[in-house]
């Protein structure tokens, strides 16, 4: 929020300059800054009145988008997430079958496939594959014949409708994101994604 007022604050003090002389600069004071907080989470427009002067208004394109996430922020709270359904990530024979295979030559017969996107690679996100037998509280569970695949809550926003397989080619052999419906691009080797 903080960068928000300062980014009013400063465009406010822009204009009041550009209209007054030197003499008459408006300061932004603490009791206006208060106010243009308050509007900024209410309205889409702020507005300074300096007396004897023209009024100066300012809209600020960001407030549709910060009430909009300050809303779904505190609806996301007030309400639990439904489970993931299969639906929300198709895992082929393929990647099941490895799946068996890890499972039984691991000790942790609880481990599952942990899928994650995170920031980096060469088109802006990453995959991310490993075994993992610990469970977060944000997991989504994803179990088929006897396997089981877990994905993070926030990974599954760029991960829903994708399809996970496990290849094997001359050069290496993984698991990896097959398709990806939330992707509008990546690169060549297929282990990072631009999303859409």
């Amino acid at each position: 929020m903080r960068g928000v007022l300062s980014h009013v604050c400063k465009a406010l003090r822009q204009q009041a300059q550009a209209a007054l002389p030197c003499s008459q600069h408006l300061t932004v004071s603490t009791q206006l800054q208060d106010t243009v907080r308050a509007l900024c989470l209410v309205n889409q427009r702020v507005e300074v009145l300096v007396p004897g002067r023209t009024r100066f208004d300012w809209t600020a394109p960001f407030q549709t988008s910060t009430r909009r996430s300050a809303l779904s922020l505190a609806a996301a709270q007030a309400q639990p997430e439904p489970q993931a359904s299969f639906g929300d990530l198709v895992i082929t024979d393929s990647a099941v079958e490895r799946l068996q295979q890890l499972a039984g030559r691991s000790d942790a017969t609880e481990a599952a496939l942990r899928i994650s996107v995170d920031s980096g690679g060469c088109s802006g996100f990453q995959y991310k594959f490993e075994l993992d037998d610990q469970l977060r509280p944000n997991d989504r569970i994803f179990e088929q014949a006897g396997v089981r695949v877990v994905a993070d809550t926030v990974s599954m926003e760029f991960l829903r409708g994708a399809v996970i397989d496990f290849t094997t080619d001359l050069i290496r052999s993984g698991f990896e994101v097959a398709e990806n419906p939330n992707s509008k691009g990546g690169c060549g080797c297929g282990a990072s994604f631009e999303p859409r």
